[in-house]
């Protein structure tokens, strides 16, 4: 409730709605993204905790899962063996985790720890340049 200009009691347009689920259900992430809105700044979710909750970037349900729903993360997040990126990439709305330079010469991954070797029948070799090692 509000007073007008002169000093009468009035119920606010917004009387009675809600916030975003975020803001008052404890159980709820949080958006970890922004968008500029100009004049504003809107918390939004990332692609990453959209396709992990299952929301829009507003935060409500969809109806059909994301794509890439229920498979697996990248590794580091499953496999306790695979180092983690110390790097990060700004994207704009959000951070992405990725390989440094020296450990994706170290561990032979690219900057999202996809290896850069393939195998095949003649055995290992490094894609594009390098070395090969083929039976």
């Amino acid at each position: 409730m509000g007073v007008d200009a002169e000093g009468k009691k009035v119920e606010s347009p917004m009387a009675g709605a809600m916030g975003p689920r975020w803001t008052y259900d404890p159980e709820m992430e949080k958006p970890a993204g922004e968008r500029d809105m100009g004049t504003y700044t809107e918390s939004v979710y990332t692609a990453e905790q959209q396709k992990r909750l299952r929301v829009d970037m507003h935060g409500k349900k969809t109806k059909k899962p994301m794509a890439g729903a229920g498979s697996m993360g990248p590794r580091w997040t499953w496999d306790p063996k695979m180092e983690k990126p110390a790097g990060e990439k700004d994207m704009g709305g959000w951070t992405e985790a990725v390989y440094t330079k020296e450990q994706q010469q170290r561990l032979g991954v690219n900057m999202h720890g996809h290896s850069v070797h393939n195998y095949s029948k003649k055995g290992w070799s490094k894609v594009k340049k390098g070395w090969s090692k083929h039976n």
